[in-house]
């Protein structure tokens, strides 16, 4: 958020006021000016990855309810699709599939789920009627549902 910008009265100061064409969150503030002026600030050349495999931190003991990734074949006519020959189903077929399916709980390990993971109560009209209110001003029930 660029200094100055005006917060709507008892907005939350940690959640910018949501702007009509905001789709992508903060991605919004990554314009082409800020990139060039970021790559006046490069020295090495490096980068640096931030998230997490998604196997860490493995077993399920810092939250009981959430798993590692469960990592499965898809099914085709009761077979697993891994080294799946397609020639063996019509003529013509020259594919070997590997079909995989993933059961992922979104907060295990990076987070997945984005800004709707956590939200709070929130008069977001001044109504004086706190409601479930996300990042951007996203009401839960009726955008996030």
């Amino acid at each position: 958020m660029q200094g100055g910008q005006h917060r709507r009265s008892g907005h939350p100061g940690h959640c910018p006021i949501p702007r009509a064409d905001d789709e992508l969150g903060r991605l919004n503030l990554i314009t082409p000016e800020v990139v060039l002026k970021a790559l006046k600030e490069v020295r090495l050349g490096q980068s640096y990855c931030l998230s997490l495999p998604l196997d860490l931190p493995g077993g399920n003991v810092l939250n009981p309810r959430r798993h590692p990734p469960l990592l499965a074949p898809t099914l085709r006519e009761g077979r697993p699709v891994y080294n799946f020959r397609l020639d063996e189903h019509a003529a013509e077929g020259t594919d070997v599939l590997c079909d995989d399916s993933v059961l992922l709980h979104t907060q295990y390990s990076t987070q997945w789920d984005g800004f709707a993971h956590v939200g709070q109560m929130f008069d977001i009209d001044g109504t004086g009627h706190p409601v479930p209110v996300y990042y951007n001003g996203f009401r839960g029930g009726e955008e996030i549902v």
